[in-house]
Formats: structure tokens, C-alpha cells, sequence
């Protein structure tokens, strides 16, 4: 009883010492396992990691950077310029309809701006007595009947020179009747226009030559064709007094040419 109660002890030691063997073994495989795993998804990793990176550059490469050949831009085209217009010319055209749209000035006074910057020199002469006239003439506006005939003697005059001079006559002449026709119903009204007329300093026959010829520019301002002015006018026969021939063939031919 004695010695197999001692060969029982002396084999128990084994059998546990047998099991943490196994248990250490299962512990190393299965180590080795999850280490295997770890390589395999590290190198799985580190193969796509070149992909992903170019998309990654392209996907962040600039717009500005990408070239495009002048075959793949169309021009633009502005209906109402009637031209294909660049980028810039496209600006300039939309910068210059709002200075338009908000230009509130009439088409007279842009142009009458335009010919003071540009204009010839008899122009510019027509243009500073009129605006003159005009203003101090204007209806409503208090004068003594000396200030009315003295502004009326000066009309009289600057018509002499501008049909009295050959050079630059037909701006000029132009001009006068666009002043006319522009003041039509104001200052150049029948009723405005031969104020101080029973006061006037001029000679009779000069002074009814002058209104013969507010009677021109008040027909010419009023004619689509300019020749229609010769079927409504003597021009021959009233235009006599305070004009020399050659003022009075330039009138001729200027309405009928």
C-alpha cells in the first residue's frame, strides 16, 4: 500500500508538468498566428499605400496648373455688340452700358460733350454762343429790353459769320440747325424767337433779312431731307440785305446739294 501510494505521488508531478507544456506550445502557435496576420496586412498596407497617394496628388493637383490649347476655348458672343468678344472686351462692353444706362443726359448734350473734346473749331464757336443763347434766352427767365435786343444782335452776327466763312461752313452750319431743332419748342419757338424784334438796332432791310433766316433754320430744324428747305424758302430772292453773294450761294448749295 505504502509503495504504490509513492509511485502515485512521484507520477502526479509528470502529468502537470506534461499539460503546461502543451499550454505553453498553443500560447506560441498562437502568437506565431497573430504575427503572421499582422505581417500579412502590414505588407497588404504598405502595397496600396503608392496607389492611394498618386490619387490622392491628383486629385489636389491646382486647376491652374492644367493647360488648355486655344482650339478648346470658344469665343463668347455678345448679341447686341454683334462680335466675338474676349473676356476683357466682354467687361469693357458691359462697364460701358451701365456708364450709358446711367448717363441722364439727352443724345443732344452727349453730343455737343463730344464735339468740345473733339470738335473743330467752328464748332466750338457755334457751340459757345449758343449755350450762351440759350440759356439767357430761355423762357420765363426776367431781362431788360436792352439785354433781349443785345442778345438777339449777337444770334444775328454769329449766323453772318458761320454763313460769311467758307472754311468749316457745313459743321458748322449743321450745328446751327441741331441747336435749333433741339430748343425747338422753347427758346426757338415762334413764340420766343422774334422777342425784341420792334426793338432792334439793326437797319430795316438787314433786320428783315435776319428773320428770314430764323425762318430757315426754323424750316431746316423741322425737314427730314434737307432739300425740302428750297421748296419752302425763296432763297434767291429774300436772303439780300446783310449778306454778301458768296454767303448766299453757300446757303444755296448747301440745301440743295
Amino acid at each position: 500500500m505504502t509503495q504504490q501510494s509513492t509511485q502515485e505521488t512521484s507520477q502526479a508531478p509528470v502529468v502537470e508538468q506534461q499539460g503546461t507544456v502543451d499550454e505553453t506550445q498553443a500560447v506560441q502557435e498562437e502568437t506565431q498566428t497573430q504575427q503572421e496576420q499582422v505581417q500579412a496586412e502590414t505588407q497588404e498596407t504598405a502595397e496600396q499605400q503608392p496607389a492611394k497617394e498618386q490619387q490622392e496628388s491628383q486629385a489636389a493637383e491646382p486647376v491652374q496648373d492644367v493647360k488648355l490649347s486655344s482650339a478648346t476655348i470658344a469665343p463668347k458672343y455678345d448679341a447686341q455688340v454683334g462680335t466675338a468678344a474676349t473676356e476683357k472686351e466682354a467687361a469693357a462692353v458691359t462697364t460701358e452700358r451701365i456708364d450709358t444706362a446711367t448717363d441722364t443726359r439727352s443724345e443732344f448734350d452727349r453730343h455737343i460733350d463730344k464735339l468740345l473734346e473733339s470738335g473743330s473749331t467752328r464748332e466750338k464757336y457755334v457751340i459757345t454762343f449758343m449755350s450762351k443763347y440759350v440759356n439767357a434766352m430761355a423762357p420765363g427767365k426776367q431781362m431788360s429790353v436792352d439785354e433781349g435786343v443785345r442778345n438777339q444782335t449777337e444770334l444775328w452776327r454769329t449766323i453772318k459769320n458761320v454763313v460769311e466763312n467758307q472754311d468749316g461752313f457745313d459743321a458748322a452750319w449743321r450745328l446751327m440747325i441741331a441747336y435749333v431743332r433741339n430748343y425747338r419748342t422753347t427758346v426757338f419757338h415762334e413764340s420766343y424767337v422774334f422777342r425784341f424784334m420792334e426793338n432792334t438796332v439793326l437797319a430795316a432791310p438787314e433786320a428783315r433779312t435776319f428773320e428770314r433766316m430764323l425762318n430757315v433754320l426754323l424750316t431746316a430744324s423741322g425737314v427730314q431731307n434737307r432739300r425740302e428747305v428750297t421748296k419752302l424758302v425763296d432763297l434767291n430772292n429774300r436772303l439780300t440785305a446783310g449778306l454778301s453773294e458768296e454767303a448766299r450761294a453757300r446757303l444755296i448749295r448747301y440745301f440743295t446739294s
